[in-house]
């Protein structure tokens, strides 16, 4: 499924913003004004590959997360960030892994991350427990 489709299935819309940010992409799950279950803003200036992992990171915070505001500890903030690189994960590595017709000899941490386009130096523990559990569970 789409990230988009998973954006509509959710009834989060994806707004696009010219203006800087603070970072590439938030759910704002307040802003009720566009939709009850809030809304996720990106850059406008993201290419197609940084918008479906911002967007996926995002939709996480809505499926794991917990809301959180500056006064939550720290420590809460990075397990929520964690958490939500997991969701977009998970969802890319079950794209990925629909090319391999069930033989899974050939997939590793390396070539999905550099499928995904993402730094293995960020991604690579998250995205080998993920690959691992995918393998495991297929």
């Amino acid at each position: 499924m789409k990230y988009t489709e998973i954006a509509e299935e959710l009834n989060i819309p994806i707004l696009f913003s010219d203006d800087a940010l603070a970072c590439v992409g938030q759910y704002l799950p307040q802003a009720t004004f566009a939709s009850p279950n809030g809304v996720i803003i990106l850059m406008s200036d993201l290419t197609d590959q940084q918008k479906e992992d911002v967007v996926l990171h995002e939709i996480g915070h809505k499926i794991d997360g917990k809301l959180l505001n500056r006064l939550s500890p720290p420590q809460v903030h990075i397990a929520n960030e964690g958490k939500a690189n997991h969701f977009m994960l998970k969802h890319k590595i079950t794209e990925w892994l629909s090319g391999f017709d069930g033989d899974y000899t050939a997939a590793t941490t390396f070539r999905f991350l550099e499928w995904a386009q993402l730094d293995p130096a960020k991604f690579y523990y998250m995205a080998d427990d993920e690959l691992r559990d995918a393998v495991s569970i297929n």
